[in-house]
């Protein structure tokens, strides 16, 4: 898949393979059966910035296309479908600003990405 996607993402690709299947695999199965949820996995997560892969490069994100996004995307699946649903949210979280919100509602909700929160 890596020739469909930017260079920049291929970089990318390979980190969040490697981070997936060392940090997330095996432990993600573990709190799924103890009902936990891994907070040190996400701070790691957010550490690499995953959360902003769908900020737009004018508001501080890497400006990946959608087909990087979803190639990145479906890397952490692999590892633990949970993980990456709650990776992407924040974008689900923040489409409907940069939809239809203003320029200020557009800026503060991607900065509130880029600082390590969720949408």
């Amino acid at each position: 898949m890596s020739y469909l996607i930017s260079e920049a993402a291929q970089d990318l690709l390979g980190d969040v393979k490697d981070f997936c299947e060392n940090e997330v695999k095996e432990p993600c199965k573990e709190f799924d059966r103890s009902g936990e949820w891994p907070k040190e996995i996400y701070d790691q997560a957010i550490e690499m910035q995953l959360q902003t892969l769908e900020v737009p490069e004018e508001y501080g994100g890497p400006g990946l296309s959608r087909v990087d996004v979803a190639a990145l995307f479906e890397e952490m699946a692999k590892a633990d479908a949970g993980f990456a649903t709650t990776i992407s949210a924040s974008g689900l979280g923040m489409k409907p600003v940069l939809i239809a919100g203003n320029e200020a509602q557009k800026k503060h909700a991607c900065q509130l990405i880029m600082d390590g929160g969720f949408g």
